[in-house]
């Protein structure tokens, strides 16, 4: 999975979630993305990976599975 993180300036970071560490130095946080002094972090979103997958009938009628397709990604904003 992926995080995103959008500042007020329009800037956007995109980080793997496994890199992110749980601490920091002294236990002050993980600082992900440095913003201006009149900037704001506006949203932080999630991008899990599916895999996009259709079903075909077959010439016998039950539906037969193709190989998967390429990756896509989905955002949930919390």
């Amino acid at each position: 999975d992926d995080v995103f993180l959008i500042n007020s300036d329009g800037i956007i970071i995109r980080i793997k979630a496994g890199e992110v560490s749980r601490l920091g130095r002294t236990t002050q946080g993980v600082r992900i993305m440095r913003v201006q002094e009149e900037s704001i972090i506006v949203t932080m979103a999630k991008a899990i990976r599916e895999e996009e997958v259709d079903l075909e009938e077959a010439e016998n009628g039950t539906p037969e599975q193709e190989a998967p397709k390429d990756d896509q990604l989905t955002l949930e904003v919390e």
